[in-house]
């Protein structure tokens, strides 16, 4: 009866993580679909930036990489408030009146406040929150490193300019060498 009892519990406990995961999975699709259908040119871009961190995260071997990937998926979800022209000048790159930089800057802070009321969305909002912000190596060891939410958010910033270089050069070759010459 005692085994009956732990393989019951267990069962139990395995379907409520389960229950979880696609009710955040689900949640994360929503918020998807609604950029989508608010901003296609934001929602495009996450689409190639979740593309691109995936590469990344599978070559550096990172662990619990669905954070950044997630993270990249809701990357643009602050654009819903911005006008498309703006976001059409960010992709040309034009140059950005005071203001449009503010506006740009600010799409983060939106998105890290929506996501963050999503249950244990906490690292993934911090992500999205951090994406514009420089990585400053802490001289800890990188395994280490890979866990936290400023190296992922620096992840999730290389993907966007790498996104950004390969839109205006059209070649990833160019692009890369330009990100490489901007170190």
């Amino acid at each position: 009866q005692a085994i009956r009892d732990g393989l019951e519990e267990h069962r139990r406990h395995v379907d409520e993580k389960e229950l979880l995961a696609s009710t955040v999975n689900g949640c994360v699709n929503l918020l998807g679909e609604v950029l989508s259908l608010v901003s296609p040119v934001a929602f495009a871009k996450t689409s190639r930036v979740t593309r691109i961190v995936e590469q990344i995260c599978e070559r550096l071997q990172v662990t619990d990489a669905w954070e950044v990937a997630m993270a990249a998926t809701l990357s643009q979800l602050g654009c819903i408030a911005l006008p498309d022209e703006l976001l059409g000048r960010v992709a040309a790159p034009a140059k950005l009146s005071p203001a449009e930089s503010d506006l740009w800057n600010a799409h983060p802070k939106l998105g890290h406040d929506l996501i963050a009321k999503i249950p244990r969305m906490e690292r993934v909002a911090g992500i999205v929150l951090r994406q514009h912000l420089p990585f400053v190596h802490t001289g800890t060891d990188t395994r280490q490193e890979h866990r936290g939410v400023p190296w992922r958010a620096a992840c999730l910033r290389a993907a966007l300019e790498f996104d950004a270089c390969v839109k205006l050069l059209q070649k990833p070759d160019h692009a890369l060498f330009r990100l490489k010459q901007s170190d």
